[in-house]
This record gives C-alpha cells, structure tokens and sequence, in this order.
C-alpha cells in the first residue's frame, strides 16, 4: 500500500442496520476470526493473546474495570488479521484492556505512535508523528489519513 492509493477506510452509506464500524470492517476486507492466515510472524501469538483478555472479569484492575467484552475481541482479531495480512514485516503490537472493556492495539517509536482501541460497537484510532506534526484522534471511520498508510510508511 502506498500513500497514493485510495484510503481502505472510507465509509459508504449504509444500506444495512450494521453500524459504521462493522461496514468498515466489512469493506476492509477482514478475515474470519476463525481462520486467521499467519500472514505476520507475530500474529499468531498475539491473536492468542487478545483471545485471553476475555478471561479478565469484572474490576481485573483491582477497581472499577469492566470485562473486555466477546465484541471488541472479534473486532481486534479481525483488524489484526487486516493489518498482519497489509503489512507482514510490521512490528508486533503491544496488546492491553482497558477499564471500559475495549482491546487496545499499539505501535510506538520514539517519534511516532498509533493506538486502535477496539470497542464493542467502534474502533477509535490515535495516531501522531512528532516530526512530521501529523496526529489525529477518533473514529476509525472519520480518520482523514488511512491508518494502514500510516503505519506502512514509518520504520517501527
């Protein structure tokens, strides 16, 4: 992919009652959570391992936190799949919950950083490019710059 091809995270009007995210989703292209292709030599691994944020339960921060909910794991393994299957020499991500039960999927260097946090009805991106003074912050489907692009173009 490069930064002259059309942006993969355009939204069209729904013609359906599924919500923006899930014709996103759609229109990317995903894989079947079941069938994931290891297309990335960590996807594999990381797959397993938002697969068992689902074991957390309710307050696993010792406080308030809520379950990471069946969703927002289906959702994150098929942006997974999306992203290993677009980019395979990509770094691996680190993978966190977070206190509202969404799966939080992140690149960082020491100059750039994109965040996906996967809910159950929305994914939210956060990207930012320090050098460039690029950034932006909410939904997926609102992004201005395709985040596949953005993180085809860094070295991680």
């Amino acid at each position: 992919m490069t930064l002259a091809e059309p942006a993969v995270f355009s939204v069209a009007s729904p013609a359906s009652s599924l919500d923006e995210s899930e014709l996103t989703l759609q229109r990317m292209h995903f894989a079947l959570p079941g069938s994931l292709a290891v297309s990335s030599s960590w996807l594999h691994a990381v797959d397993v391992e938002v697969k068992e944020l689902l074991l957390l339960s309710e307050g696993w921060d010792g406080a308030v936190a809520y379950p990471v909910s069946a969703e927002a794991v289906d959702r994150a393994r098929r942006l997974l799949a999306e992203i290993g299957a677009a980019l395979p020499a990509l770094p691996r991500p680190t993978v966190t919950p977070s206190i509202d039960g969404c799966v939080v999927l992140e690149w960082h260097s020491s100059e750039r950083h994109i965040d996906f946090t996967v809910g159950r009805d929305s994914i939210e991106v956060f990207y930012e490019d320090d050098k460039q003074d690029v950034g932006w912050d909410g939904p997926l489907t609102r992004s201005p710059l395709d985040p596949l692009a953005f993180l085809s173009v860094h070295s991680w």
